[in-house]
């Protein structure tokens, strides 16, 4: 993973953890344990190596969720399912 799309990945946790306080209910969509793998749909080649990195986890056995930013608000979806 390149470090451009690191730091994308933390200012974007940061930005999904900032939403999360702001609407509670959607943590409740989470399970105990889930990893969060990003998305903007702007970003083509961030959502990209996101997907790979998501699909090697889902194949370690863990949970995995997409969190897409679609302008300011956020939605949950299950991932690579």
């Amino acid at each position: 993973m390149s470090e451009k799309t690191i730091d994308k990945n933390f200012a974007l946790s940061a930005d999904f953890n900032s939403y999360i306080v702001s609407h509670p209910e959607m943590a409740s969509d989470l399970p105990k344990n889930a990893c969060v793998i990003f998305e903007l749909k702007s970003d083509s080649n961030l959502n990209r190596e996101n997907r790979k990195l998501g699909k090697e986890l889902m194949e370690e056995g863990k949970k995995c969720f997409k969190a897409i930013k679609e302008g300011k608000k956020w939605r949950l979806e299950k991932a690579f399912g």
